[in-house]
C-alpha cells in the first residue's frame, strides 16, 4: 500500500505546482470578530464538555 499511495501523492504534489495558477484578485478583508468569539466559546464548551463527561461521577466508572 505504501509503494502505491506515495509515489501518486508525489506525483499528485509536483503536478498541483506546476500546473494549477492562483487567478483570484486579492482584496484585504476585515476580521469576523463575532464569528472568531463565538467559534471560540463554543469549541471552550465542547471541550469543557468531553473533559468533565469523561470524569467518574459518585460511583460509576463512567461520567
Amino acid at each position: 500500500m505504501f509503494l502505491v499511495s506515495v509515489p501518486v501523492g508525489v506525483f499528485g504534489t509536483v503536478w498541483a505546482y506546476l500546473r494549477l495558477h492562483d487567478t483570484g484578485k486579492r482584496r484585504p478583508a476585515r476580521l469576523d470578530w463575532w464569528g472568531n468569539i463565538t467559534f471560540a466559546v463554543g469549541l471552550i464548551a465542547v471541550l469543557v464538555g468531553i473533559t468533565y463527561g469523561i470524569q467518574p461521577y459518585g460511583g460509576h466508572t463512567m461520567g
